[in-house]
C-alpha cells in the first residue's frame, strides 16, 4: 500500500456511548469522492482516549446502533452505498459544465469521476463563441474548503481538421453516420467539413 492509500477518512464508527475517533482506511475511487462531501472540518469528531468516535448528533440513536453493529466488510459496503447515494443526489456533472462553461459546449463524455469536454472557446472579439477553434478539456469536481465544490478545468489541447456532423436543432456534435439526433430526435443534420 502506498502512503496515500493508507490515509484514512474521518467517518465516525464505533459504539454510541464512546467519544473517541477511529479512522476507516481510505478506499480508492468512491471514497475519494466521499471526502468531498464531508463537512469543512473533514468529518472529524472529538473522541475519547479509547479511539472510539462520538456519533454525529443529527443521526438517530437507532441508526448509530445499527451502524456500530457492523463488521468491517459491511462498513465498507455501507460506505460504497452512501457514496452512490451522494452521487445520485448531486447535480449531474454535465449540467454543471453546461451552466458554467464559457464559450459553446459541443460534447461532454462523462467518465464518472471526470468528464472530457469539447467546446468552442469564447470569442475574444465579442459575444458568443469562437467557432474556428475547438478545445478539449478534462473536467472534474473539486471540493472547496467551505464544503462546496467547483469544477476544475484542465486544458488538453485543440482539435484540428475534423469532419463535424452537427444537429441543426440542438447544436450538438454527432457521429458522422447518424441520420437522427439522439439528443433531441431531430433529423435536421448538417454534415460539413470544419477546421477544428
Amino acid at each position: 500500500m502506498t502512503r496515500e492509500s493508507e490515509r484514512s477518512v474521518g467517518i465516525p464508527v464505533g459504539d454510541p456511548d464512546s467519544t473517541g475517533l477511529r479512522r476507516v482506511p481510505r478506499l480508492h475511487g468512491h471514497a475519494d469522492r466521499m471526502t468531498s462531501q464531508l463537512p469543512p472540518d473533514g468529518g472529524k469528531t472529538m473522541g475519547n482516549s479509547n479511539g472510539e468516535p462520538t456519533p454525529p448528533e443529527d443521526l438517530s440513536e437507532a441508526l448509530i446502533q445499527r451502524i456500530d453493529a457492523l463488521e468491517l466488510p459491511e462498513l465498507k459496503s455501507l460506505l460504497s452505498y452512501v457514496e452512490q447515494r451522494i452521487d445520485a443526489l448531486r447535480t449531474p456533472i454535465e449540467d454543471k459544465i453546461e451552466a458554467n462553461a464559457a464559450g459553446e459546449v459541443l460534447d461532454i463524455e462523462n467518465h464518472g469521476a471526470y468528464a472530457i469536454v469539447r467546446k468552442h472557446p469564447p470569442d475574444p472579439d465579442g459575444d458568443g463563441a469562437n467557432t474556428e477553434i475547438t478545445s478539449l478539456y478534462h473536467v472534474r469536481r473539486e471540493p472547496q474548503l467551505d464544503g462546496t465544490e467547483s469544477l476544475h478545468w484542465a486544458y488538453l489541447g485543440d482539435v484540428h481538421n475534423n469532419t463535424q456532423t452537427r444537429c441543426e436543432t440542438c447544436g450538438r456534435t454527432l457521429d458522422e453516420d447518424v441520420d437522427t439526433c439522439p439528443h433531441c430526435g431531430s433529423d435536421d443534420i448538417d454534415n460539413s467539413d470544419t477546421e477544428e
